[in-house]
């Protein structure tokens, strides 16, 4: 599975994002990292954080960074970002290391609030199949399925046959120009819970609208 980081905004250690919105923010452009979900401080979920989302006291923001090579710049970068640095490099004493998964150690919910530190979150996702009548190879971006605006779906993975019989390669944070066809498997996110669980972000119902062709057929490209 991939790391996913987390992070609690507060007007404490992060004076300088609130009220900011993520196409600002650049997190994508400049890091590669991709905003998966915010909670907010009402308890409630942004599912498919975009370019107008502000940033509000109170959010936990989950974060999606660049898995293997890329990984510690987008991560040195992210951390500058949340302490108040623009671009480029810096020291990531906001991220700690530990023996158990190499990169960073537990924390308690006070003292990461205290802190805003950035955590390692362990994500869950649930997955569907694209359907036959897809149609060509197409984008799931603006120039293709556009995924987001038309089936409220952000996709967090997407997994394909890697050529080998029986085996499949996962993408992980795919961009808008990421390639899918029938019998791909798209991955999406569950929604953590406070005692440890998760739930499902997109429902049967909320993939209806792709699954059935003759809605589909409305988001011809």
């Amino acid at each position: 599975m991939p790391t996913v980081l987390a992070v609690p905004i507060t007007p404490r250690n992060h004076p300088h994002l609130i009220g900011v919105s993520l196409n600002d923010l650049r997190f994508g452009k400049e890091l590669r990292v991709t905003v998966l979900l915010i909670k907010q401080a009402n308890g409630t979920f942004e599912k498919l954080p975009g370019a107008k989302t502000t940033i509000m006291p109170g959010d936990w923001i989950y974060f999606g960074v660049p898995q293997g090579e890329g990984f510690l710049t987008a991560l040195d970068g992210l951390d500058a970002k949340l302490r108040g640095g623009l671009s480029g490099k810096a020291p990531t004493s906001n991220v700690v290391k530990t023996i158990s998964s190499g990169r960073f150690r537990p924390f308690a919910k006070k003292e990461v609030l205290e802190t805003g530190t950035l955590v390692e979150f362990a994500v869950e996702v649930d997955c569907f199949k694209f359907p036959e009548h897809l149609g060509p190879p197409a984008e799931i971006g603006p120039n293709g399925l556009d995924l987001r605006k038309h089936f409220g779906i952000n996709l967090v993975g997407i997994e394909r046959p890697s050529g080998k019989k029986g085996e499949f390669d996962v993408e992980w944070f795919p961009s808008a120009t990421s390639i899918v066809e029938s019998g791909n498997l798209g991955l999406v996110m569950r929604e953590p819970c406070a005692d440890g669980s998760s739930r499902p972000i997109v429902t049967d119902k909320d993939l209806a609208p792709l699954m059935q062709i003759n809605n589909f057929t409305r988001w011809s490209y």
